[in-house]
């Protein structure tokens, strides 16, 4: 049976990150682009587990977290935090508000998987196996593309808040090491 899986995060191309990492695992994904839709969406299904952004729209992740523990068939449901904020004060609120472990953004993804093997049992996957695609060259080149894309996810993202809080002007392009140039726009 598919182990139920919340992920709320209102970077598009972070939840496609998540889903590529946790593709060979036995998950029935469900996403959610900001702590209100995670909230209406843990409301009428129970999950095994969450991995909450911490930086969304309309309501942040701690406090998405605090209301989705209220609600009795999620009370006791693992919530993994993956965040670029990684204060002191941050990692206090993570675990103050029911979460049970708090991963830094970019994220390693052997470090999620032994977060998530830690507070959901993966028992059904062949370990061997995933090692041997982890390790084939096309998820080598894969695994490069996908940190790129997270990078790039990271720099936006900031960029949006550094937008909120400035007068710095929408759209911005940059040129990467690679030559490719990349536009931040308003959403």
């Amino acid at each position: 049976m598919k182990k139920k899986l919340l992920i709320a995060d209102d970077n598009p191309m972070n939840i496609k990150l998540l889903k590529n990492v946790l593709r060979n695992y036995d998950f029935e994904v469900h996403c959610a682009q900001n702590g209100r839709e995670a909230i209406e969406i843990a409301e009428n299904q129970k999950f095994d587990l969450i991995l909450m952004d911490v930086m969304m729209p309309e309501l942040d992740g701690f406090e998405s977290c605090w209301e989705i523990k209220e609600n009795e068939q999620n009370e006791n449901t693992p919530v993994i935090f993956i965040t670029a904020r990684s204060g002191e004060e941050d990692i206090k609120n993570a675990f103050t508000v029911g979460g049970v472990a708090f991963v830094n953004k970019p994220f390693d993804a052997d470090e999620l998987i032994t977060k998530i093997s830690e507070n959901v049992s993966l028992e059904d996957i062949n370990i061997g196996e995933v090692a041997d695609i982890m390790n084939s060259d096309s998820t080598n080149e894969s695994s490069i593309n996908m940190e790129i894309t997270l990078h790039l996810s990271q720099i936006s993202h900031l960029i949006e808040e550094l937008h909120k809080d400035s007068n710095i002007k929408l759209p911005m392009e940059f040129k990467t090491s690679d030559g490719k140039l990349v536009t931040i726009s308003e959403r």
